[in-house]
């Protein structure tokens, strides 16, 4: 038999215990699901990390590609060869799928420029054989040089730096 007052006690405690626990049981799970968030935002930052990571060799080698390509115009005062050109084709198409629009613009500028100071300085040198004036076109080339070696130069920079900053 069990005393009466403690029956008394037990039957007032019950519901007291019971919503405590069931307090309790909701702080836990509330804790538990903070917990749960801070990790997975945790998680989420590392991915991104990792995904930068595995991108930037990719897209470094398309900025590079781009130097590579603007220093042969440099060194040859546009008068590039056709496979200058051509291996600088690919770098256009991997930007396609590693950048922006900001530079893919960039490359296929860079491209046209490469193509019309291509042009520009095969009429100077032909004019040149055959002993006519060729000064439009000296004067052309170095516009389209001095473009090159300033404005798209520092463009370069400014387009691709974004995607190529790892920190942050």
């Amino acid at each position: 038999m069990i005393d009466p007052q403690l029956k008394e006690v037990i039957q007032v405690a019950t519901p007291v215990l019971s919503a405590l626990v069931g307090i309790s049981a909701v702080v836990v799970a509330v804790r538990l699901g903070v917990l749960q968030r801070r990790i997975q935002e945790g998680q989420r930052k590392i991915q991104e990390g990792q995904l930068k990571h595995s991108l930037y060799d990719k897209r470094f080698s398309v900025y590079e590609g781009s130097r590579i390509y603007m220093v042969r115009l440099m060194q040859r005062n546009g008068a590039v060869d056709p496979a200058d050109l051509e291996a600088y084709v690919p770098e256009i198409e991997k930007g396609e799928f590693l950048f922006g629009e900001d530079v893919q613009k960039f490359l296929i500028d860079l491209r046209e420029l490469g193509i019309n100071l291509y042009v520009k300085a095969t009429e100077a040198a032909h004019l040149q054989t055959i002993r006519e004036d060729s000064t439009t076109q000296h004067l052309e080339v170095t516009a389209m040089m001095k473009e090159l070696c300033g404005a798209m130069l520092e463009r370069r920079k400014s387009v691709f730096r974004p995607y190529l900053k790892l920190a942050g």
